[in-house]
């Protein structure tokens, strides 16, 4: 068998990312040796044995957050990684980056943008097969991660793109060879047996990427959802979490507005096994990250989508759940928007996730089709 390197987000504090990364692994290893290394550190990754390891949540201080981009830029300016990456690349044929929004920049600096443009470059240089496989791609915060972003292009003989909004921004970087159309990979998580449903609604706080004073009317906008939520429904308890450990500093910011917590509890999320426990016994997810939805859906757990990215629009169309989505803005703008959706869903659980069910093998045949051919035209074996 031909060897493969993949690149991904191995060691994230995203579960998600490391949901897709692991999902990633297990669908090129059928028909690859696959040997996986850390997207940030670019060293091997350490965690295979134990993907989600139990750690506590920490809080991020405020100057770290503002010296940590500038810190990582510097290290991807240097390629303080370089040596280890080319000594990989002795040892492989193919090399994958594969996973998440892994070609975009939000920050100051082109830093996923340019550190792609340089795996990709120094692996075309050893005449290695080069490919982007299930990515999220963009936005980009400036002309410099759009031009890093054209550039990787340059250098990638394949690429497949998780939603259609990622494959227009393809196609508006001048890409001119195929890119193809790959449900995300985190789809192929398989059901788990749950027993203990219970009158729980799990709702995932997340305020997205703004300005202070959109973020603030985000926030005001949960405390004011969940008030009238647990109103309506003082039967059911209601679990706050997030599948990103830095969400929760928010959500504690939220807990302490409510009116009332007697039936409200934040979840800690620590590993993929306890926000699987959490759907296990949930009704209803009302979902702000992408993967916190995309586990839930495979769980066949009905879900309301709050969208703050154009990829949560195209997750809520890939799913046939047009209906369950609404933008972020409508927390503040239209808030009975939602809650009369969060009404009509729960009066239909059944129906919501037989649906869910159906509409999920389709999509997972999407995604065995789409790295069949990928493994045929490049001949894994």
């Amino acid at each position: 068998m031909k060897k493969l390197l993949l690149v991904s987000f191995f060691n994230s504090s995203n579960i998600g990312d490391k949901l897709i990364s692991q999902q990633l692994y297990e669908m090129l290893s059928h028909s690859f040796v696959v040997k996986c290394i850390d997207f940030s550190s670019v060293d091997v990754n350490l965690q295979s044995a134990n993907l989600y390891p139990k750690k506590e949540i920490k809080k991020i201080g405020i100057l770290k957050k503002i010296l940590l981009p500038w810190y990582i830029f510097f290290l991807n300016s240097k390629c303080e990684w370089k040596l280890r990456y080319l000594n990989y690349l002795k040892e492989t044929d193919f090399v994958c980056l594969g996973g998440g929004n892994m070609l975009m920049d939000l920050g100051l600096f082109p830093n996923y943008t340019y550190k792609c443009k340089k795996m990709m470059q120094y692996a075309k240089e050893k005449n290695k097969f080069t490919a982007f496989i299930s990515i999220g791609v963009a936005p980009f915060n400036g002309f410099f991660q759009k031009q890093n972003a054209k550039e990787a292009l340059y250098y990638t003989d394949y690429i497949s793109v998780r939603d259609i909004y990622s494959l227009n921004t393809i196609k508006s970087l001048d890409y001119n060879k195929n890119c193809f159309l790959s449900p995300d990979p985190a789809f192929l998580l398989k059901k788990i047996l749950n027993t203990d449903i219970r009158k729980k609604v799990a709702i995932n706080v997340f305020f997205g990427h703004g300005k202070e004073k959109k973020l603030k009317k985000i926030e005001d906008g949960f405390v004011s959802i969940l008030n009238k939520i647990t109103s309506s429904l003082p039967e059911y308890v209601i679990a706050l979490y997030s599948s990103e450990i830095n969400d929760y500093d928010n959500i504690y910011k939220v807990y302490s507005r409510l009116d009332s917590v007697e039936n409200i509890y934040i979840h800690k999320i620590n590993n993929l096994e306890d926000i699987l426990q959490l759907y296990g016994n949930s009704q209803l997810a009302i979902i702000t990250r992408m993967h916190s939805g995309i586990i839930a859906f495979t769980q066949h757990l009905p879900i309301i989508i709050l969208g703050w990215q154009k990829k949560m629009k195209g997750f809520a169309e890939l799913c046939n759940l047009e209906d369950k989505y609404f933008d972020i803005s409508d927390l503040y703008y239209n808030p009975n928007r939602i809650t009369d959706s969060f009404e009509i869903t729960i009066n239909n659980l059944e129906t919501e996730r037989e649906h869910n069910k159906q509409r999920l093998i389709h999509i997972q045949d999407n995604i065995k089709q789409g790295l069949k051919f990928f493994t045929d035209l490049h001949g894994g074996n």
